[in-house]
């Protein structure tokens, strides 16, 4: 069998073979339109730094205006300019959106059903009236309030679930990676870092970060793999500030029965009958 080349002009000799296309012959009209096309293409980027130019410099005029009115420097106001983020004004919370969050958290706290979304539909035109008319200035005060709060807490806070604490010390413990790695770079510092769950409930997976393969100062010198530190770690931590026994689990219970099973065996029964006299 030949050997296969390199770059195959056929995808039927061998699929696994970049393939080299076929170069196609144009035609007298199709080499007219594109060299049109690359000479219209040159001249729109021409057209286009000049146009650019012309931007730069009324942007340029504009921040020495406003620098000679407001009293600042040029630098100061092209970094405003120039480098401000510019989002979009926050909606301030308005009374319905209040009242439907107020709703949907009771309900929630009632065990029944709790979308917002019902409840934001449900609130319209005269039942929404007839709620508002009902409030006095205090309580529609603190319904303002509650859902400022609630939305600082979903914005800037810790969400009190499972999933946001696993990210939370995910990327927590990425960060401490990044910033050990970075200070070895400087300072030829080597650092070590365990992180593990404080609750046998949460799904956080214990790990380690290092830098420079601090990791194996433990294997190397105590004799003991990186991986089964995190795991003490783990299980130290987890158990610490709690009384074992009293930990309700499958595992301590069992425990428990085989050491009260153990010690009942080995504790010397008292005789039941009276010897026989000699």
């Amino acid at each position: 069998m030949p050997k296969v080349p390199t770059l195959s002009s056929h995808a039927a000799r061998n699929p696994s073979r970049t393939i080299q296309p076929t170069r196609k012959r144009r035609s007298e009209a199709s080499r007219a339109t594109r060299a049109l096309a690359t000479e219209r293409r040159h001249q729109q980027a021409e057209e286009l730094e000049a146009d650019l130019e012309e931007h730069y410099r009324v942007q340029d005029e504009l921040i020495q205006a406003l620098a000679e009115k407001y009293g600042r420097t040029g630098t100061y106001i092209w970094k405003i300019v120039c480098n401000g983020v510019r989002y979009g004004v926050k909606r301030a919370p308005n009374l319905r959106n209040a009242i439907a969050h107020d709703l949907s958290k009771k309900a929630r706290e009632e065990g029944g059903a709790s979308n917002l979304r019902e409840f934001e539909y449900e609130l319209t035109g005269e039942e929404y009236q007839r709620i508002k008319a009902s409030l006095d200035d205090a309580e529609k005060k603190r319904l303002l309030d509650q859902l400022a709060d609630h939305r600082a807490v979903v914005q800037h806070g810790p969400r009190a679930t499972n999933k946001a604490n696993q990210m939370d010390a995910v990327q927590t413990a990425t960060r401490v990676g990044e910033v050990m790695r970075d200070l070895y770079e400087r300072t030829d510092v080597v650092g070590i870092g365990l992180f593990s769950r404080g609750d046998p409930d949460d799904d956080s997976a214990p790990c380690i970060v290092d830098s420079f393969g601090g990791r194996q100062f433990f294997e190397d010198v105590l004799h003991i793999s990186a991986l089964d530190v995190v795991r003490k770690l783990e299980a130290w931590n987890v158990l610490r500030d709690k009384e074992v026994t009293n930990n309700n689990k499958l595992d301590n219970v069992r425990a428990e029965l085989t050491e009260n099973i153990r010690a009942g065996l080995c504790t010397p029964l008292p005789l039941c009958y009276e010897l026989p006299a000699e």
